[in-house]
């Protein structure tokens, strides 16, 4: 057998082999299928918990009762401690808070 056959034997290709696919891209791969379809679920699941989930905040009622909680509370604390303060600057700012 001389060069050229020996080349020519080798650069067949052989009959079993499967012709090669074309690279369809990005949008073919697994790992982008798979982000795809994560990306999807959670945007789903979001839009689910977020329509379930409803307004926390109570409204401005609820809002403005717990106002008058606080400052009732605060008015109360400085009343109450007022007369335990010995420094001018922090009975002035007491007496106004009161």
């Amino acid at each position: 057998m001389d060069g050229q056959q020996y080349l020519n034997q080798i650069s067949e290709p052989s009959r079993s082999a499967k012709p090669a696919k074309g690279k369809g891209g990005i949008l073919s791969s697994k790992f982008f299928l798979v982000g795809v379809i994560g990306v999807v679920s959670l945007i789903i699941i979001i839009i689910i918990g977020s329509a379930l989930g409803g307004d926390k905040g109570g409204g401005e009622k609820n809002l403005s009762y717990k106002l008058k909680l606080h400052l009732d509370n605060t008015a109360e604390v400085a009343n109450e401690y007022q007369k335990h303060v010995r420094s001018s600057g922090l009975r002035s700012d007491g007496a106004s808070l009161y």
